[in-house]
């Protein structure tokens, strides 16, 4: 069984300015509420430097949402702390799903730790294991045009909080990162032990690049054709197709948990 994405996103944006959007909002005592509802992630390209943070750039972080019943009505705001999902249904039949979650990571020794802050994330995919993510453009200084990005969160369905993968991450620390990714397999797939321990040797591997020559040779050819399926084919920047550019090999293996853990 592939991976069944709830929804399509093509670039972090509601398309409409900020503007108020029918909604329907889930609270956590289980009231639900349908009205206009205020965008919080109105951009999809933004400039970025070294000490940027992705997350408050695009509004992830605001702590209240505004509300009205009707589309002329007053304003109301809601906490985010009040909410358990806000959706948006489109009239070509597509939905939007925004959870707010806290968000953890790991440090360098591979425990998580909590990043003290709560985010808007827009659901990719609910199941076993539930992903979030979005795409975006970046203008870097100095460089001309814009550049692709794309973000994903995960989440294990009994938790309540998401991890972002390898945030405090340095390219030039392997062992930090070693550390980092094992951690990172034990937390997505440990809840199934059999399928765990049957592919902890197929982990290893891929966390340390432990493979033949050969092997390495056909992982990149595997992961040329996934970039020019990418940038040429119809469905060209599709949140599915940024996933296995980003996280190619966590996909294969979250294909196969979710046929394995049922």
């Amino acid at each position: 069984m592939k991976l069944k994405f709830l929804l399509i996103i093509l670039f972090v944006s509601f398309n409409c300015n900020a503007k108020y959007m029918f909604g329907t909002i889930t609270f956590k005592d289980g009231r639900v509420q349908e009205g206009f509802i205020k965008s919080f992630m109105e951009k999809d390209i933004i400039d970025l430097n070294l000490s940027s943070k992705i997350e408050k750039k695009f509004n992830m972080d605001d702590e209240t949402i505004k509300f009205k019943l009707t589309e002329n009505g007053e304003s109301i705001s809601y906490k985010i702390t009040d909410i358990k999902e806000v959706r948006f249904d489109y009239t070509d039949g597509t939905r939007a799903i925004y959870v707010p979650l806290p968000i953890k990571t790991f440090n360098k020794k591979g425990d998580i730790i909590d990043l003290k802050m709560i985010l808007w994330l827009p659901l990719v995919k609910r199941g076993k294991i539930n992903l979030y993510g979005f795409q975006y453009f970046v203008r870097h200084k100095g460089v001309m045009g814009t550049i692709h990005h794309s973000r994903f969160y995960f989440q294990n369905q009994n938790d309540e909080f998401a991890i972002l993968p390898y945030e405090k991450t340095t390219i030039f620390n392997r062992k930090a990162n070693n550390r980092i990714q094992t951690a990172f397999y034990h937390y997505l797939f440990s809840s199934c032990p059999e399928f765990y321990e049957s592919n902890t040797e197929r982990f290893r591997k891929v966390i340390y690049n432990d493979f033949t020559m050969e092997e390495k040779k056909e992982r990149l050819r595997s992961e040329a054709q996934h970039y020019n399926y990418y940038q040429n084919s119809n469905n060209y920047r599709t949140i599915d197709n940024a996933l296995k550019i980003a996280y190619n090999d966590i996909s294969i293996f979250m294909d196969e948990f979710i046929e394995s853990c049922n």
